[in-house]
């Protein structure tokens, strides 16, 4: 039986091993297990998922958000190629749990930086964003797109909350976001 934690809504897992994906619901529940950072959780609590979907869609990204509705790609992952956080996983549930958190990033970023924090804390954000670092290639170009502050916003939570290592990419927003993280975790439940 699969158990589902209460962080993670609406969830859709009808269509994730299709295609050859090596995705089952063991692999499932380790995925969802792997989202234990307090501060994560907390902010989960705040603006949850609206549904989270499990589909093998091979030649699709790896993940989506479009407003809160995440879908993880379980079609077998590709070899590393864009510059991205999940590229430096292991083990097919660190992947996916890396995919599973830059999208969770996406859609809790408005309680860090956006619309729901501090003004002082989205200017900070922004100004560290604007030097031009990142904890990725992929965080500094997007698919050579330039750089977004979206995407500079998931890759630098994924490694402040995952990827330690990364730090000495962007030490001065990897401890911003560290930093954020922090508050969020200290802050009265």
């Amino acid at each position: 039986m699969l158990t589902c934690p209460d962080h993670m809504l609406a969830l859709d897992s009808s269509a994730m091993s299709r295609y050859g994906s090596p995705f089952d619901d063991q692999m499932l529940e380790a995925v969802l297990g792997s989202v234990t950072d307090e501060a994560v959780l907390r902010l989960l609590r705040r603006a949850p998922l609206k549904s989270l979907t499990f589909r093998s869609n091979p030649g699709a990204p790896p993940g989506t958000n479009d407003g809160g509705h995440v879908v993880i790609n379980t079609a077998p992952r590709l070899p590393p190629s864009i510059g991205i956080t999940h590229e430096y996983a292991q083990t097919d549930v660190a992947y996916y749990s890396l995919v599973l958190l830059h999208e969770i990033a996406h859609v809790v970023a408005n309680q860090l930086t956006g619309t729901g924090a501090s003004e002082a804390a989205h200017q900070a954000f922004l100004e560290v964003f604007q030097k031009g670092g990142g904890v990725t290639r992929y965080a500094l170009n997007r698919c050579g797109e330039g750089r977004t502050l979206s995407e500079y916003f998931a890759e630098t939570f994924t490694a402040a909350v995952a990827l330690p290592q990364l730090r000495a990419n962007d030490p001065e927003g990897f401890d911003h976001m560290s930093a954020l993280l922090g508050a969020v975790r200290d802050a009265p439940a």
